[in-house]
């Protein structure tokens, strides 16, 4: 196993790990209180690919959530096996840990977690056709501080993508380039057990989210991100903690909430300018500074500087999708815009 770094919150705990499981040592009153503020930065995609063991409450949450029991994952994971192998056109991930994102987050549901897959690698087919490179090399520094993953998790063990779409300049960045640089998150996230039975958080900031903004917004990226999540992407989403929403984030939201789900609505959370509201879900000692926490706000650069790290790890993931064949239901040329519907 290659080097890892431990990053863990600021003078309170310490992380020590072993090849397959994670065991947290922290003061009594830090246990207590916020037992999960840990993350692990891992130099090498196989130190979070390989295996399939779970962190002791990881197994607690996949156990009592998902149903899991080890009978069932090697029972789901052959017939799922047996499925994928009859499936014309598809190159796709044979390994354990790929394959069981997809099964956990369906509850062990075969049939859904096959259609997941199937969603999962044709809307990656139309990415090909749009020429929208999955690789950490292609995102410019100006999206680098518009997104990233932060470095601290939540009480509940939940990693958390901070989001700031007041920093993106549509005048200078296409909405397609932070289209790429949000996704390539989330194929981050996946890659984590933890994605998949603790779940995840997402932080939206819109400070500075205009008229400007919303009318370079392509109504189609908007559809097909929320169709990803939604149908496809190997995460639980727990929860999503909007912050200081603007008239342009107002016109995005009413065109992209008829496409939005009802338990995904109601995970939603609406807390305008009034940030001590978000620090009843996630602690502010875990958050950049600028949010008033303790994190240092360079932590965009660092998330960054991690991901081009694992360029291999996602040049391998293009390898993977439909061949040569029509993938049927995968979105369409990315045209509409929502400047016809203002």
């Amino acid at each position: 196993m290659e080097k890892e770094e431990a990053l863990v919150a600021p003078q309170l705990s310490t992380l020590v790990f072993g090849d397959a499981t994670i065991r947290l040592s922290t003061p009594p009153l830090w246990e207590q209180r916020w037992p999960w503020a840990c993350t692990i930065y891992a130099s090498s995609a196989d130190t979070i690919m390989t295996g399939t063991a779970l962190h002791a409450k990881l197994w607690k949450i996949a156990e009592e959530e998902l149903g899991e029991t080890e009978e069932l994952r090697q029972r789901a994971l052959d017939d799922l096996t047996k499925l994928l192998h009859d499936e014309p056109g598809l190159k796709w991930n044979n390994q354990s840990a790929f394959l069981l994102r997809f099964l956990r987050v369906r509850k062990y549901n075969v049939e859904a977690a096959l259609k997941s897959i199937k969603k999962y690698y044709r809307t990656g087919s139309s990415w090909g056709k749009n020429n929208l490179d999955l690789r950490p090399s292609t995102v410019v520094p100006d999206c680098r501080e518009i997104t990233a993953v932060l470095p601290h998790r939540d009480a509940q063990g939940r990693q958390i993508l901070l989001i700031r779409s007041g920093v993106w300049n549509p005048a200078v960045v296409p909405q397609i380039d932070v289209h790429r640089a949000f996704l390539l998150c989330l194929k981050h996230l996946e890659r984590s057990p933890s994605g998949q039975t603790a779940g995840i958080v997402i932080i939206i900031d819109y400070e500075g989210f205009g008229i400007e903004h919303a009318i370079n917004c392509k109504l189609s990226l908007m559809k097909e991100l929320t169709d990803f999540a939604q149908e496809s992407m190997p995460l639980r989403l727990r929860a999503v903690h909007v912050i200081r929403e603007s008239r342009g984030f107002d016109f995005c939201f009413a065109l992209v909430r008829p496409f939005l789900k009802s338990k995904i609505i109601q995970r939603i959370h609406f807390h305008g300018y009034k940030i001590e509201g978000l620090y009843e879900h996630v602690p502010a000692t875990i958050l950049p500074e600028a949010y008033g926490g303790l994190v240092s706000d360079t932590v965009f650069q660092k998330f960054w500087l991690q991901l081009d790290a694992d360029e291999h790890f996602f040049a391998e993931e293009s390898a993977y999708g439909y061949k040569n064949i029509d993938t049927g239901d995968a979105p369409s040329e990315l045209t509409s815009t929502i400047v016809t519907h203002l």
